[in-house]
């Protein structure tokens, strides 16, 4: 990503605020701003010696804060911050006056003036004046910082919302890129999807072209230990760093946060050190949300393949099978049954109900299976007495459940094992009768 004022180092970047001194006597004017900028580091000024004047600096320049006398020709300090506050908005505005009084000051507090202070004290009075001012900016900067904040959050909590409904992994790393683009101001980022031993470009911002991104294996670089280790890098300076391996040759930086163990996010920039603590928690924030968006595909991936090869019973499988949906309660619906189960049974979901179907088939002195067999999630196989059209008949019944996010289902499958049993008696009358 390109550097940024919020997300550069003020140390070692020429960002300055500018003040705006405003005084019907150019000397005082132009003494005040050569203490402001004795005084602070990192502030430059601008003087305007009337209200009028001081309304075309602010429309032609940026300013960060404005330094007015009050009493002077055509206008007053109040005047001038009453425009202030109609055409610029909410900016730094702090009084500094020679004709003090309660009244003054009553006024200047009603109309929404950042600082009062009154002129004088010499060289005392100017490091009083610069201590307003840095408070005055320093608390500008951090409601700046807030109120950005707040948007990236409300912007990753409308990202988590939609990334929950996307219909694919590949889609789910599409928008990762666009959150971090538009949300983190990444403009320069990819993502990186796990294939087996290696980790595959999946999606690419703008500012990245097909010629600086390659597969890299599994822990191999810092794309390959990101998925690997399943942990953030951040790398300050990349020409310094022994595990970075950059296919473009202008970047100075980078920050690279696993999505999980399916892939990244890896972002990049020109200069060193583009990327703060800051930067590392709204990239994780993001990367987390997609990490549970993949997840629930791939579940649901799972579960409809579940769902179709245990529905591929219902046309390939001669055995009789009912499929019975367990609410969250515990009530218990007949779905679906087989046309080999009707056969057998005479019952169907189409003319019967699961309470009068159970009835209707399970002798009272048979073992009936219950939505317990959802507790274990692990199948039953066990042996069952069953009425069928024919009479009742022994049964091997194979339990098959199914967790579901609320309930579950339950494949009842049932193999007549009379005809086994009939060999085996027919075996052991053999057997007793060579002993004989």
């Amino acid at each position: 990503t390109e550097p940024t004022e919020e997300s550069v180092d003020r140390s070692t970047t020429a960002v300055s605020d500018r003040v705006l001194v405003v005084d019907d006597e150019s000397a005082a004017a132009d003494l005040a701003a050569t203490y402001l900028e004795r005084l602070l580091d990192g502030v430059e000024t601008v003087t305007a010696s009337s209200p009028e004047t001081a309304m075309e600096r602010l429309q032609d320049h940026p300013i960060d804060c404005v330094v007015s006398d009050h009493d002077m020709p055509g206008a007053t300090g109040l005047d001038l911050l009453a425009d202030v506050r109609a055409e610029i908005g909410d900016l730094p505005f702090i009084l500094f006056t020679g004709k003090g009084s309660e009244e003054i000051a009553s006024e200047a507090i009603s109309a929404g003036v950042t600082d009062y202070l009154q002129k004088g004290g010499g060289a005392d009075g100017y490091e009083m004046l610069a201590n307003r001012v840095d408070n005055a900016l320093s608390r500008q900067r951090a409601e700046a910082d807030l109120r950005a904040i707040n948007r990236k959050v409300t912007a990753i909590h409308e990202f988590a919302t939609e990334v929950s409904t996307a219909e694919s992994v590949d889609a789910v790393f599409e928008r990762v890129v666009d959150v971090a683009e538009r949300v983190l101001e990444f403009d320069r980022c990819i993502t990186a999807r796990r294939d087996g031993e290696y980790v595959r470009p999946a999606a690419l911002s703008e500012g990245v072209t097909v010629d600086e991104v390659r597969r890299f294996e599994l822990g191999e670089g810092v794309a390959g230990r990101t998925v690997a280790e399943e942990r953030t890098f951040v790398i300050d300076e990349l020409d310094r760093s022994s595990d970075a391996d950059p296919v473009a040759d202008d970047i100075g930086s980078a920050i690279s946060v696993p999505i999980g163990g399916h892939g990244i996010l890896q972002a990049v920039s020109s200069f060193p050190a583009s990327f703060d603590e800051t930067d590392v928690e709204f990239a994780e924030l993001v990367a987390t949300h997609a990490c549970e968006a993949i997840e629930q595909i791939e579940t649901e991936n799972a579960l409809r393949a579940e769902r179709d090869r245990l529905a591929a019973l219902f046309d390939n499988v001669p055995l009789p099978i009912a499929r019975i949906v367990v609410d969250a309660d515990g009530t218990q619906h007949l779905d679906e049954t087989n046309d080999a189960f009707e056969a057998t049974f005479g019952h169907s979901s189409a003319d019967s109900g699961y309470e009068e179907t159970r009835e209707a088939i399970t002798p009272d002195y048979s073992d009936r299976v219950g939505p317990a067999v959802l507790e274990d999630d692990d199948p039953i196989r066990e042996e069952v007495q069953r009425r069928t059209v024919d009479g009742v008949r022994d049964f091997l019944l194979n339990g098959i459940p199914v967790s579901r996010s609320e309930g579950g289902i339950v494949y009842s499958v049932y193999a007549d094992i009379n005809d086994q049993k009939r060999v085996e008696r027919t075996l052991r009358g053999l057997h007793e009768a060579t002993r004989e």
